[in-house]
């Protein structure tokens, strides 16, 4: 994967995330299938380490602002201290349980996701 791909890819997932928060709301209970370029993508994220990212992607297509807003708080606080402490670790693994669960109610390829994590 190029360097260039994983930019355009953190850039419109997290940092226009923060800037616009410009997320689709779904009616509950709207099974739909997950896009698999979004997939392709988390895959690239993850191999790279960018976890939160990833995770922001599917909370985006979840339609959650709320688990949005706080993957994108989680991941700024990590990339000021450079590192992602414990305390933000457990949190965002609380959330991602969470996340998922609501991914396998909503999304038909659910099994292509967790592949891809």
């Amino acid at each position: 994967m190029e360097r260039s791909d994983l930019r355009r890819i953190i850039r419109e997932e997290f940092t226009e995330v923060v800037s616009k928060n410009d997320i689709r709301e779904f009616p509950k209970n709207n099974i739909r299938e997950f896009p698999k370029n979004k997939i392709r993508d988390i895959g690239k994220l993850i191999n790279k380490n960018y976890t939160t990212i990833a995770y922001i992607i599917i909370a985006k297509e979840l339609g959650d602002k709320k688990l949005v807003s706080t993957f994108a708080s989680i991941e700024k606080k990590s990339n000021v201290l450079g590192y992602l402490p414990m305390n933000l670790s457990v949190k965002r693994y609380e959330l991602y349980k969470t996340m998922m669960k609501e991914v396998e109610k909503t999304f038909i390829n659910y099994r292509d996701i967790y592949e891809a994590l």
